[in-house]
């Protein structure tokens, strides 16, 4: 499909001023704007309309018009008004990303050539992990309840070499871990939203006060005492790559 700006600009402008205006109304009463989410791109389309009644698309970064990008620009990521008024910055940047990923040459096809669909909303992430480094013998168990992330490697004897437990939290947070009826010497690295490794510290045998990392966290890894410095893994190490996807992959690259 093409748009002209001629078309678009009128309707987009008009609309996503009205967006914008009612989310700062929501705001100054003390309330979220509304969650916006889509379907399939008629049912979007349809439902994203001007006062004049035309479809209004507006480029997910730039919240300007789909129909030309800036130069080097890229793929866009189109959403609807109310679709991108509702989401944080960091959440439009993901999108657009994802976009791009999935169709790299979008703007080179011509005539009626079937756009690509990406779902604007970040897929949920599963607890679901490949066990192995690509670059490192490291095989790592997964809590799959809140009982098994509670009791974590509580009780245990012993931890096999190359072994750990991987600890993914629900939110971003400076989320600390105790040692209370741990019998194992543990390493632990605290890990970033972006799979990096933000710092690591040692966790002494049955100690039951907290360790903190440095700043805030998504991830956690637990390993036998001295497996990261055997291995060369330090503080600002990429360990989790496309940790945005379904499926996170277990990687090691120097930042």
């Amino acid at each position: 499909m093409v748009i002209t700006n001629e078309d678009s600009s009128s309707s987009i402008e008009l609309l996503l001023n009205k967006q914008l205006e009612i989310a700062i109304n929501m705001k100054k009463k003390g309330k979220k704007p509304k969650i916006m989410k889509e379907g399939s791109l008629h049912k979007w389309f349809k439902g994203s309309k001007s006062k004049d009644g035309k479809g209004g698309w507006v480029n997910v970064v730039t919240g300007g018009t789909c129909a030309s990008d800036e130069p080097g620009e890229g793929t866009p990521k189109c959403v609807s008004s109310a679709k991108r008024a509702s989401m944080s910055k960091k959440e439009r940047l993901s999108a657009a990303r994802r976009k791009k990923k999935a169709d790299p040459n979008q703007q080179q096809k011509r005539g009626a050539a079937k756009p690509t669909y990406v779902s604007t909303d970040k897929p949920k992430k599963k607890k679901k992990m490949k066990e192995e480094f690509i670059s490192l013998p490291l095989q790592l168990e997964v809590p799959q309840s809140d009982g098994e992330f509670k009791l974590g490697l509580m009780f245990r004897e012993s931890l096999e070499q190359d072994r750990g437990m991987l600890f993914i939290f629900e939110t971003t947070d400076r989320h600390s871990f105790h040692m209370k009826n741990t019998f194992i010497p543990l390493d632990i690295a605290f890990i970033n939203e972006e799979g990096i490794i933000e710092s690591i510290k040692e966790l002494d045998p049955m100690n039951p006060i907290p360790v903190y990392p440095d700043g805030e966290i998504r991830y956690a890894i637990e390993v036998n005492r001295g497996w990261f410095a055997e291995n060369g893994i330090k503080v600002g190490d990429i360990i989790l790559e496309d940790t945005e996807e379904t499926e996170i992959d277990l990687n090691r690259s120097q930042r």
